[in-house]
C-alpha cells in the first residue's frame, strides 16, 4: 500500500501502475523500497497471478539499476548501465551475451514492455553524479516515454536533492504496516521457517497478537525491517524476551549484525554500541530528537577520547556514520536544515525510533559510557 504525496489515503500498487508510468517510491530505511522492487522483478517472470499479484505487469521485461553499483567514472548513459547489465551478471564467458540482450531490451523499449527499476537514487554519493544522473535520467524518459520506470528512495533529502530536478514522475510513499499487515508477516514467516501446522500458526497469531498489544513494541514493528528484527530475536532467543530492555539488546545486535550485509563492511558490535550509546546520551541529556552530521561528528571524536579502551578508532567517522544507517538503520538521515550562513543544507540525523535512543541513553549511564556520567 502507498501513499501519494502528501494525500494520506492508501492506495493498492496496482492502481498506479497505468503504463506508461514513471514513478517514485519513498520510504524511511527499512520499508521495504527494495524488497519491493525485487518482488515486481521476480513476478514480471512469474506464472502466478494470484491476487497479491495482479498487476498487470507478467508480461514486462525487468531491467535492475542499483545506484551504488553504477561506475561513474566512465560517465555512463542510462542505456550504458543497461548495457552493462549482462557484465554485472557474470554473463561475460558468453561472447555474444551483451548483443542479444541488448536487443531483447530495444524490442521491449519500442513496445512499452520494458520495466526499468532503479534502486537507491539517493545513495549516489556526490552530487555531482547524483545531478548527472538524474539529468541523464530525464532525457531517457523524453527519449523513451514508453519504458516504464520506478525509482527508489529514502525521503530523507528526496524533496531537498531530488524531486525538483526529476520531471514527470510522481511521488508515492509505501505506508508503514497495520494491525492485519503485522499478522500476515507473522503468519507468512512461520510458515516459511517454522512450518503450517494449525499449532504452529496459533503460534504465529499469539505472537502478533503480543506485538500489536505493546505499543512501544508496536510502533517499532510497523517498519518491514524492524518488524523482521523481532520475528528474528524471537527465533533465535525462542521467545520475545519479556523485558523491553532485552528485547531492545537483541534487537540492536540483529540490526548491527545481520541486516543488510551487502551493504557496507561489517560492524564491530561492541564499538558501534558503546558508540551509538555515547550519541544517544548527549541527544537525550540535550532533550535533541535531531542532530547534524557535523554535531555527528564532533560527538564521534568526543566519544573515541572518552572511551579509549573500547574504541579503536581505526574507522573513519564518515564512514561510521554511513554504515551504521545503510547496515542498521538504528540512526537515519531524515533530511536537510539550513543550519548556518554557508547557503549549504546540513544533513540532518535522528534514531528511527525514540525506544533505541533511550535504551542506548540507558546503556550508556548504566555502563559509565559518558565523562559526566561516571
Amino acid at each position: 500500500p502507498l501513499f501519494k504525496g502528501t494525500i494520506n489515503a492508501r492506495l493498492a500498487l496496482s492502481d498506479i501502475l497505468n503504463r506508461p508510468f514513471h514513478i517514485s517510491l519513498l520510504a524511511d530505511p527499512g520499508g521495504g523500497k527494495t524488497t519491493l522492487l525485487k518482488w515486481l522483478a521476480a513476478g514480471c517472470f512469474s506464472d502466478n497471478k494470484d491476487t497479491a499479484f495482479d498487476l498487470a505487469t507478467v508480461d514486462l521485461f525487468p531491467l535492475w539499476i542499483k545506484c551504488r553499483d553504477i561506475n561513474f567514472s566512465a560517465n555512463p548513459t542510462i542505456l550504458d548501465i543497461i548495457a552493462d547489465i549482462p557484465h554485472r551478471a557474470e554473463m561475460d564467458g558468453y561472447s555474444d551475451a551483451k548483443d542479444i540482450f541488448m536487443r531483447t531490451v530495444q524490442m521491449h523499449m519500442q513496445n512499452g514492455t520494458a520495466l526499468l527499476l532503479i534502486d537507491g537514487l539517493d545513495e549516489i554519493n556526490t552530487d555531482k553524479d547524483r545531478a548527472g544522473f538524474i539529468k541523464k535520467l530525464n532525457r531517457f524518459v523524453h527519449l523513451y516515454p514508453n519504458v516504464n520506470v520506478i525509482i527508489t528512495s529514502r525521503i530523507a533529502g528526496y524533496y531537498t536533492l531530488i524531486k525538483n530536478y526529476l520531471e514527470k514522475f510522481s511521488n508515492y510513499k509505501i505506508s508503514a504496516f497495520q494491525d492485519s499487515d503485522i499478522e500476515r508477516l507473522c503468519e507468512a514467516w512461520y510458515a516459511q521457517i517454522v512450518g503450517t501446522t494449525a499449532e504452529i500458526q496459533k503460534r504465529a497469531k499469539t505472537l502478533a497478537y503480543n506485538i500489536i498489544q505493546h505499543p512501544r513494541i508496536r510502533a517499532l514493528a510497523v517498519n518491514p525491517l524492524l518488524l523482521t528484527t523481532l520475528l528474528l530475536v524471537e527465533r533465535r532467543v525462542g521467545r520475545l524476551p519479556a523485558k523491553r530492555s532485552s528485547l531492545y539488546s537483541e534487537a540492536i545486535q540483529v540490526l548491527l549484525e545481520t541486516w543488510n550485509l551487502e551493504a557496507r563492511e561489517p560492524i564491530d558490535l561492541d564499538e558501534a554500541r558503546y558508540q551509538l550509546a555515547y550519541i544517544a546520551y548527549f541527544m537525550m541529556k540535550s532533550t535533541k530528537k535531531e542532530i547534524t552530521r557535523k554535531e555527528l561528528i564532533e560527538l564521534l571524536i568526543s566519544a573515541r577520547k572518552d572511551l579509549t579502551g573500547y574504541i579503536s578508532g581505526t574507522e573513519s567517522y564518515t564512514s561510521f556514520i554511513d554504515k551504521v544507517e545503510k547496515r542498521s538503520a538504528l540512526l537515519i538521515q531524515k533530511g536537510y536544515a539550513m543550519v548556518d550562513n554557508s547557503g549549504e543544507p546540513e544533513p540532518i540525523y535522528e534514531f528511527q525510533h525514540l525506544t533505541f535512543q533511550e535504551y542506548l541513553a540507558a546503556y550508556a549511564i548504566k555502563n559509565k559510557c559518558y565523562s559526566d556520567a561516571k
